[in-house]
Parts: C-alpha cells; structure tokens; sequence
C-alpha cells in the first residue's frame, strides 16, 4: 500500500478549500469564555475556560473538556458548534 495516497491537483485542493468555506462555520476563537461547545472533528464537549493574550506567541485558547479537570488549550482555527445557553458551576 505504498502508492495509495491521492496526488491533489491544484483545481482538486481549490475546490476543495472553497466547500469548507462557509460563513456559517465557527471557530475557538469565536466562542465566548463560559460557553459549552462541540469540537466537530472529535465530537467531544467542551467548555472555553479563559482566553490567554500572549504578545509574542498570540494567543491560548484554554478549554476543559466535560468530565475532566484538566484543562488544555485548542488551535484557533479548530471548527466548533456552539451551545445555546453559558455553562455556571
């Protein structure tokens, strides 16, 4: 199985590009701090902690996933579905 990865064209990875943009899709960095939220490629739950500025690295994206005590942080760009009502202690 060697040779079985698909050699992308330049039309393939633009068609490709242009389906996954949508204005409907959400993003970490778009979820408010408290908000319950599903991160789409696991299909796990979590909550959005804190939002850490950081000037030369950016920015940290701090979740806790639900059952857990640990927290951790998520890339920006990770695609999410919001929740509709904040998430209290």
């Amino acid at each position: 199985m060697k040779n079985d990865t698909h050699t992308w064209r330049l039309t393939d990875w633009r068609e490709y590009r242009d389906k996954c943009k949508t204005n409907t899709q959400i993003c970490v960095r778009h979820v408010p701090v408290g908000h319950k939220f599903l991160l789409i490629r696991t299909n796990e739950e979590f909550i959005m902690m804190e939002i850490k500025r950081k000037t030369p690295s950016g920015t940290s994206y701090v979740v806790r996933k639900i059952g857990e005590m640990l927290n951790r942080t998520l890339h920006h760009s990770c695609h999410v579905v919001l929740f509709g009502k904040q998430w209290t202690a």
